[in-house]
């Protein structure tokens, strides 16, 4: 059981989108090992939501950043084991290789019709709807 003092979790994950392609990464563990996830992480003590943005996107995918602001906020509750508020911004890749970090199984950048076949996870999936990416139900993989 999660240690209810050290909930709720927050964390920054981005929609990093490169013309009309949007990163995703396959997750390597839990929660949700195996579904396809907007990369980012745990926002650490005294760290800026930006900050623990372009740090997350580093070390997950190896590509550098460029923020453009926050698109959404997400809060997941279910007791007692896990809450963790979300904050996602939008951002656009301007360096770096990309590669998947110790978090993904692997990387890439998936056109529209790419998240189709994915077995995306349901919080991604939710705001991948709310900003236009997914109309519909994704069909898992």
């Amino acid at each position: 059981m999660a240690d209810p003092s050290k909930l709720p979790r927050i964390g920054s994950a981005v929609v990093v989108v490169d013309e009309d392609r949007v990163l995703l990464g396959s997750r390597a563990k839990d929660p949700n090992r195996g579904k396809w996830i907007l990369p980012g992480g745990k926002i650490e003590p005294f760290e800026s939501i930006g900050f623990a943005a372009k740090r997350e996107i580093r070390e997950e995918t190896g590509l550098e950043i460029e923020l453009e602001g926050t698109l959404t906020i997400k809060e997941i509750i279910n007791p007692p084991h896990e809450h963790r508020i979300i904050v996602y911004s939008r951002a656009r890749p301007k360096g770096g290789t990309l590669k998947a970090g110790s978090d993904l199984d692997d990387v890439r950048f998936c056109t529209r019709t790419d998240l189709y076949g994915l077995d995306i996870s349901e919080a991604v999936a939710d705001v991948l709807h709310e900003l236009g990416w997914l109309v519909g139900e994704p069909i898992a993989a």
